[in-house]
C-alpha cells in the first residue's frame, strides 16, 4: 500500500509540472507593457542571489524563441566610473540615476523577430530588430528585482549607444526610433553606422518610410510644387496684363487728346499764349466794336 501512494504522490507532482511548464509555454502577449512585466517576472523567479558584476542569459519559454534576455546588477559607484556594456548596448560612465539608490539592475533585450509584433510605426517598416533595457532599483533586496524603474542621467560628454547587428538592406538610410508610452515614438538621424544614441532606458530600433506611403508623400509633394508654380505663372500672367491694360489705355487717352486738339484747330483759329507750362488760347481781334447806347457824354 505504502509504495502504491507514493507512486501516486510521484505521479501527481510530475502531472503538476508539466502542466505548469505548459502553461509558462502557452503565454502571449500582445501588449508591450505586459510582456516586459512578464520579462520582469521571469527573471526574478530564474535568479537565485545574483552576483553583482556578472552578466545573466535569461532563457524564456520555447514560444518566445528569438528573442534575448541578459541581467546585470551593479553598485551605483561602479557604474558611474566604468558604465555598463553589452553586446548590444554600451553604457558609458558618469552617469547617475534617479533618484539614487545604492545599487540598480539592468535587463538588456533583443527582441530579434518579435519586434515587429510588439511594435509598429504608421508608415515605416522596421528594418532592425528592437533593443531596449530598463534600469530597476536593486538596494532593496539583494535576491529580487524591485518594480521600481530608474531614470539616467548623462554628466560626461559621451551618450548611450545602441548598436544593431542586423540591418536589412533596403537601399534607403534607416532612421532611428525611440519607442515611448502609449504608441508615441520619436525619430532621429543615426548617430554612426547602424548606432543610435541615447539618454536614458527605452526600447530603440531602425526604421525606413512605408514604399506606398512613401510615393503618396512623393506625390502630394509633386502636386504641391506643380500647384505653386501654376500660382507664381498665374500672378506673372496677371501682372503682365494689367500692364497691358494700362498701355493700351494711355494710348487710347493720348489718341483722344490728339483728335480733341484737330477738332479744335478746325475751328475758328485763336493765337495761343503760353503762361507758365500751359498753352492758352488769345484772341488777336475784337470782332464786335464797342458802341454807346446813348450819345450823352456828360
Amino acid at each position: 500500500m505504502e509504495p502504491r501512494r507514493n507512486w501516486y504522490g510521484s505521479n501527481i507532482w510530475v502531472v503538476f509540472f508539466c502542466l505548469l511548464m505548459l502553461i509558462s509555454c502557452s503565454v502571449s502577449f500582445e501588449d508591450v507593457d505586459s510582456f516586459n512585466g512578464f520579462v520582469h517576472k521571469y527573471a526574478n523567479n530564474s535568479l537565485s542571489k545574483p552576483r553583482t558584476g556578472i552578466v545573466y542569459n535569461i532563457s524564456l519559454p520555447s514560444n518566445f524563441s528569438g528573442i534575448q534576455v541578459s541581467y546585470i546588477r551593479l553598485r551605483t559607484g561602479s557604474f558611474w566610473v566604468r558604465g555598463a556594456n553589452l553586446t548590444w548596448i554600451s553604457i558609458p560612465p558618469r552617469l547617475t540615476s534617479v533618484p539614487y539608490v545604492k545599487r540598480l539592475a539592468i535587463i538588456f533585450e533583443n527582441l530579434g523577430n518579435w519586434s515587429s509584433t510588439f511594435y509598429k510605426i504608421p508608415g515605416y517598416t522596421l528594418v532592425a530588430p528592437v533593443i531596449g533595457f530598463t534600469v530597476y532599483d536593486a538596494s532593496t533586496n539583494s535576491s529580487t528585482l524591485s518594480n521600481k524603474k530608474l531614470h539616467l542621467i548623462i554628466l560626461g560628454i559621451n551618450p548611450i549607444l545602441v548598436m544593431f547587428p542586423k540591418v536589412e538592406n533596403s537601399g534607403k538610410k534607416p532612421q532611428c526610433v525611440k519607442f515611448g508610452a502609449n504608441g508615441t515614438y520619436e525619430l532621429k538621424n543615426m548617430t554612426g553606422q547602424n548606432f543610435c544614441s541615447a539618454t536614458d532606458y527605452g526600447h530603440f530600433s531602425l526604421v525606413i518610410p512605408t514604399p506606398s506611403i512613401e510615393k503618396e508623400e512623393k506625390k502630394k509633394r509633386t502636386l504641391w510644387e506643380w500647384w505653386v508654380v501654376g500660382f507664381g505663372c498665374g500672378l506673372a500672367v496677371l501682372a503682365l496684363m494689367g500692364l497691358v491694360l494700362m498701355t493700351v489705355l494711355r494710348l487710347v487717352k493720348k489718341k483722344n487728346i490728339k483728335g480733341m486738339e484737330r477738332e479744335a484747330e478746325r475751328g475758328v483759329s485763336f493765337d495761343n499764349v503760353w503762361i507758365g507750362k500751359s498753352r492758352m488760347p488769345s484772341a488777336s481781334m475784337v470782332r464786335t466794336q464797342p458802341s454807346l447806347e446813348n450819345s450823352y457824354v456828360p
